[in-house]
Parts: C-alpha cells; structure tokens; sequence
C-alpha cells in the first residue's frame, strides 16, 4: 500500500494535496489526491446576500426563510433574539422624516414601541459541509431609498472565519493521517 510522502496547502488557500508513493514501482510521487472541502450552503446563503441591501419585505423573507440559522443572545451578548429579529423585519416603520416609530397592531390593538434599532444579530453556521457550528456577527445595515428603506447586513470577520475554519479542517487531517501539512506551492 502506498503510504502519503508529504500534504500541502496554500496559506490561506482551500485545497489539500497529498503526493503517494515511495518507491519506483509506484511511479515515484506521481499519485495525487486533492481535497477541497464544500463551503456550506448556510455559510453561502448568509455570505452571498451579504453587503447587499434589499427591501424590508425581502429582508423579512429572507430572515423567515433562514430563521433556523438565527443565533440568540448567550451569556453577555446583546442581539436580538430570533423572534425579535423577525419582529423588527416585520413591523419596523420609518416615517418620511426619517423617524423610527413603532408599529400598532390594529387587529389586538398592540403598540409596539421601536426603542433602539439592533446594531447587529448572529448567524449559527458552518462554513463547510459537515463543518462545526460557528456564531458569526452580522452587522445590521440601513440605507435610505428613495421614500424607503433598505435592509441588509455585512459579515465583518467572513474571511477571518474562512482561515480559521480551513486550519481547522487542516489540523484535524494531520493529527487525523500522523502526517505533517507543509504550506506553500507545491512541486510539480
């Protein structure tokens, strides 16, 4: 059986190279295998729409549709909760002098009070399939449109947590196969 002689990575790159063989019968290096791992489809979806400002109806669809990637507030973390969230996407009315107020209900005759716009809200995802669960802060954005509004939001440490998440998977094959990663370009 031929034994991997060595892996490589590019820093910061998202493949994983592994040259087989040690002797002349197996053709002296020439077997490879790459591993690329798939980014996830929540890290995708979140990452994609991220930085792009959409209405307040499809931030809401948005949100509805991805309410199970919404992260609660843990320990001294000040977000909103996911039911507050969708609350906000739902009933946040900006009137044309660009004061937040709140929303009645006229059905129950609820009046909701807006006292303070989140700043930001969290994400529970991974960022590649089968990935651990990661809590990512999303910054909350609003822009004036015309006699709207827009909505979005932007993921500030996106990149940070792709590095983080890749030396992850890095380390776990390593420790994994008892074989040393070298990073840098490959020979060919």
């Amino acid at each position: 059986v031929a034994e991997a002689l060595r892996m490589g990575a590019k820093e910061g790159g998202t493949a994983l190279l592994a040259v087989f063989g040690r002797d002349a019968s197996a053709r002296w290096q020439r077997h490879r295998a790459i591993y690329k791992p798939a980014k996830s489809k929540e890290w995708t979806t979140w990452t994609s729409k991220a930085g792009q400002l959409m209405s307040q109806a499809d931030f809401a669809d948005f949100l509805e549709a991805n309410l199970q990637d919404l992260a609660g507030p843990e320990g001294d973390r000040k977000v909103p909760s996911p039911a507050d969230l969708m609350t906000l996407a739902l009933t946040l009315k900006v009137t044309s002098e660009d004061v937040l107020e709140s929303q009645i209900n006229r059905t129950t005759g609820e009046h909701h009070p807006v006292a303070t716009l989140a700043k930001k809200f969290e994400i529970l995802v991974p960022v590649h399939e089968n990935g651990d669960l990661l809590r990512v802060t999303c910054r909350f954005r609003m822009k004036k449109d015309g006699a709207g509004f827009k909505f979005g939001w932007v993921i500030p440490t996106a990149e940070r947590l792709e590095r983080s998440a890749w030396q992850a998977i890095c380390k776990r094959i390593s420790e994994t196969t008892t074989l040393p990663i070298f990073f840098g370009q490959p020979e060919q």
